[in-house]
């Protein structure tokens, strides 16, 4: 009698291990993707931590880096914000787009007193390799939301058939 029950009980501890196992993969999954939301100064300590790694930064080159980049930070919102309620094709939507190229170009000014020529480039280099990805990211974007249009309109025709 007590090897049945000794039997049961880990037939049972071993089913239920399984499926916690079974279980807990997707959550595990789902997290691994999960986007964490940082907050602004996170992001920025996150950017200046790979900037510093990639460009080799001193820490009093990192401390410029941060007091242009926070100040830049306010000019970026402001930019975007201005861009944003501005009308398309209206010379109100152009203002904001030349100044926020103009804002860029200042910033790019301000660097060059903070980065070496090495550090400057590859800086830039950096910017570039990060504005592809983000041009890819786009298009990716609007396929997707291509394609979810065309699936829409075949299911309405589908169902004006009928």
């Amino acid at each position: 009698m007590h090897i049945k029950t000794y039997l049961l009980g880990a037939l049972i501890a071993g089913s239920m291990a399984v499926t916690n196992v079974t279980f807990a993969a997707p959550a595990a999954d789902s997290a691994r993707h999960a986007r964490v939301q940082l907050t602004p100064e996170q992001k920025m300590e996150k950017r200046l931590a790979h900037a510093k790694q990639k460009l080799n930064l001193t820490d009093d080159q990192v401390a410029k880096l941060k007091a242009i980049l926070q100040q830049r930070q306010s000019q970026i919102l402001a930019d975007r914000e201005a861009f944003k309620n501005a009308e398309k094709g209206s010379d109100a939507r152009k203002a904001a787009r030349q100044k926020m190229v103009a804002d860029n170009k200042a910033m790019v000014d301000q660097l060059k007193g903070v980065l070496n020529a090495e550090q400057l480039e590859k800086f830039k280099k950096m910017h570039m390799i990060q504005m592809e990805k983000r041009k890819e990211h786009m298009e990716q974007k609007l396929e997707r939301k291509e394609r979810k249009l065309e699936r829409k309109e075949r299911k309405i025709e589908r169902k004006g058939a009928k």
